[in-house]
């Protein structure tokens, strides 16, 4: 996930690791706890402020500045699978693998609501207004909830064929939600009247489709799938405008703050960066022999964060920023 700015990115993976990557700029991260995995990054829209959820039932703030744990939240529910901030960085949501959605005060660490919707939940997002949350669940459906009050605001939308909805992510505006399911296949909702303006079959095998990402002016969609691909598609049309290639399952995609490069992580561990317009790879691969499930850009586009597969946290200056592939890891354990 790039950051706002576009100039940091984070990414996780599902044994623990976090990188993070910033322009001239390496911090070294030491959470307190031993390492667990971690599925999911997402930073603040100030980009200041990094949240970091892994499966043991842990969610740890961070200040990507100086790169210092804030605030820790052990026990706060087992096997959480997703997190999302708000624009400002003051909530945060979190998902887990029992169906639990529940939203937190990052100053206090006090929890403010908690509902089960009684299957897995894989992705959640905040609006860019910050009064809707959106959650996908294993089930095949979709919760629009009052991000307030945690009440559902809607009838839930139906995935294609009800397959599991991996990925779930707003437009710029806030007029569309795109839901990416277990079916290969990326749907396109109104979020005025909750109906479904678009559907695109992102993968003719039907292959999973793990993270979808809007770029800055909301005109253009990337899919990641798990058959190897990063596709862009054009949001008024349905038409793909562009596909980058990859040996591996696409986990995780994100957009830098301009739109014009694409970050990719895979399950061999590698994160890409893309020429959008040329379609041609931005900067050297950074290999990091781990699986990535989940990367994120700062808001300003100097910093690079990566959750990788061998429970460490990292920071290295910005790939986007000078193709610098240095890295520091710190233990979890």
């Amino acid at each position: 996930m790039f950051s706002p700015h576009g100039v940091d990115l984070g990414t996780g993976d599902k044994s623990g690791n976090i990188s993070l990557w910033g322009p001239s700029r390496e911090t070294n991260l030491s959470p307190r706890g031993a390492g667990s995995l971690v599925d999911s990054v997402a930073f603040s829209g100030t980009g200041d402020l990094l949240a970091v959820a892994d499966y043991r039932r842990q969610v740890s703030l961070w200040d990507t500045g100086g790169g210092t744990e804030l605030r820790q939240l052990s026990g706060a529910m087992p096997q959480i699978s997703t997190v999302a901030l708000d624009r400002d960085g003051h909530r945060f949501a979190t998902g887990n693998a029992s169906g639990t959605i529940a939203e937190w005060d990052t100053v206090t660490g006090r929890r403010l609501w908690i509902r089960n919707e009684h299957s897995e939940i894989y992705s959640v997002a905040f609006a860019p207004n910050g009064k809707v949350l959106a959650a996908g669940d294993r089930a095949g459906q979709t919760i629009l909830l009052n991000a307030r009050t945690g009440n559902q605001i809607s009838v839930p939308l139906a995935a294609s064929d009800h397959d599991a909805v991996r990925s779930v992510s707003f437009s710029p505006n806030g007029t569309l939600l795109a839901t990416g399911d277990n079916g290969g296949v990326v749907t396109l909702w109104r979020t005025s009247d909750s109906r479904a303006i678009r559907r695109i079959l992102v993968d003719p095998s039907h292959s999973r489709v793990p993270s979808v990402a809007f770029d800055p002016d909301g005109t253009i969609l990337a899919a990641g799938d798990e058959d190897g691909s990063a596709t862009l598609w054009n949001v008024a049309t349905g038409i793909q405008t562009g596909r980058f290639a990859d040996h591996s399952k696409v986990l995780s995609v994100a957009f830098s703050h301009n739109g014009e490069r694409l970050a990719t992580g895979d399950s061999d561990g590698t994160i890409v960066t893309w020429n959008v317009t040329t379609g041609t790879e931005a900067s050297s691969p950074t290999a990091l022999g781990v699986q990535v499930y989940s990367i994120a850009f700062s808001s300003d586009g100097t910093s690079l964060a990566a959750a990788n597969d061998d429970t460490s946290f990292t920071l290295l200056p910005s790939i986007i920023a000078d193709d610098s592939t240095a890295q520091l890891a710190a233990s979890l354990v």
